[in-house]
């Protein structure tokens, strides 16, 4: 790195400091809790779980559709369909159960 380039970047974090608009971080008590950030990961996280088990359905729907009379694939599509509602379930129970929770914070 250049004499040139170190003092470019020093001028520019000095301007950047001394500008109005940049400000240090505010106190503690301004961020957000600890139970805010860990119910956005788990409600994203679980909204994935909900679109896979839809998708999981639907394609549930078309192996039973295309099975053809073919037994294997009659079972396959059933099986399939109560894997996919069993996630459906088990997303709606963990969006309710973190509600629940979240709602006494």
């Amino acid at each position: 790195m250049t004499l040139g380039m170190k003092m470019a970047t020093v001028l520019l974090g000095v301007v950047a400091l001394a500008s109005p608009r940049c400000s240090l971080a505010g106190p503690i008590a301004d961020a957000p809790p600890l139970i805010v950030g860990l119910t956005k990961i788990l409600n994203f996280l679980l909204s994935i779980v909900g679109v896979v088990a839809i998708i999981g359905l639907v394609v549930a729907g078309f192996l039973y559709f295309f099975a053809g009379g073919d037994m294997r694939q009659v079972n396959l599509a059933k099986k399939s369909t109560l894997g996919a509602i069993a996630g459906i379930v088990i997303a709606l129970g963990g969006y309710v159960i973190i509600r629940t929770i979240t709602a006494q914070f």
